[in-house]
């Protein structure tokens, strides 16, 4: 079964195979803008973006999300969210599929209705900005907020 829905603009169709949710993502023209396939384990990732998240600093915090998002014509980019235990603070790491840390989002709640999102580009973010439409669903889901792309106070 396929569900559609709208997402940022986009058409976003979302149906599960080899167990696997998978959100396929067309703008009002009809044209592919980009899949986004969840992945229930590191093991599902590109082997050096797994290595490079198990030598991170990440790696004593829970798991709460990996996703894989590729493009028509950019490259694929892997973004691991991961939280603090015992905290409102929770983060996204964008990786390319070599390994290669493209920038962190940090998101920090607040009160109830606003949480505090920042940025943090590194050397390689020109296709992160391709992936925040893919993430808004997700930190609105978990912030009641939307995902705002030079971070700062959202309410």
């Amino acid at each position: 079964d396929v569900e559609w829905e709208q997402m940022a603009g986009c058409y976003v169709a979302e149906f599960i195979a080899d167990g696997q949710e998978i959100d396929v993502w067309f703008n009002k023209q009809a044209e592919w803008v980009m899949t986004e396939t969840d992945v229930e384990s590191l093991e599902k990732v590109p082997a050096p973006v797994a290595e490079a998240f198990m030598s991170s600093t990440m790696t004593g915090m829970r798991l709460r999300d990996i996703r894989i998002i590729t493009f028509p014509k950019h490259p694929t980019v892997i973004i691991i969210e991961v939280e603090q235990y015992n905290s409102d603070e929770e983060f996204q790491l964008f990786y390319a599929p070599d390994g290669k840390l493209l920038m962190v989002s940090i998101h920090q709640q607040i009160t109830n209705h606003s949480s505090l999102i920042i940025n943090i580009p590194l050397p390689y973010q020109q296709y992160a900005s391709l992936c925040r439409a893919a993430c808004q669903d997700h930190c609105q889901e978990v912030h009641n907020t939307a995902l705002h792309p030079y971070g700062g106070l959202r309410g």
